[in-house]
């Protein structure tokens, strides 16, 4: 269910997962963020395009960044910041998110 550009929803097995495109997004306001702008809380929100591989757990609620496919980009020049190709897989079950992994592309 996309909410915007750069806004999705979906639910994995009876969860509610956001994801977001990442630009936009601080990870550490993302859940509140989302939460009040569209008046329901998530059990995971995923982070593309941060350029680097991170999990963390705000308001019970997990927050998972990935990098990015193109490695260095003009995004990373502005930032200041760098990292190389990857992805994240996540495995999910009916508990939720049982494990992710930082798939580095090059």
């Amino acid at each position: 269910n996309e909410i915007d550009k750069t806004i999705a929803s979906f639910y994995i097995r009876g969860k509610l997962y956001y994801g977001v495109h990442g630009d936009y997004d601080n990870p550490e306001r993302v859940v509140s963020s989302l939460t009040q702008m569209l008046d329901i809380k998530p059990y995971t929100v995923l982070i593309a395009h941060r350029h680097h591989y991170n999990i963390d757990s705000i308001h019970n609620v997990k927050v998972i960044s990935s990098g990015s496919f193109v490695s260095v980009d003009e995004h990373c020049i502005t930032k200041r910041i760098s990292g190389k190709p990857s992805q994240t897989v996540c495995v999910c079950d009916k508990n939720g998110v049982r494990c992710s992994y930082d798939i580095i592309l090059n």
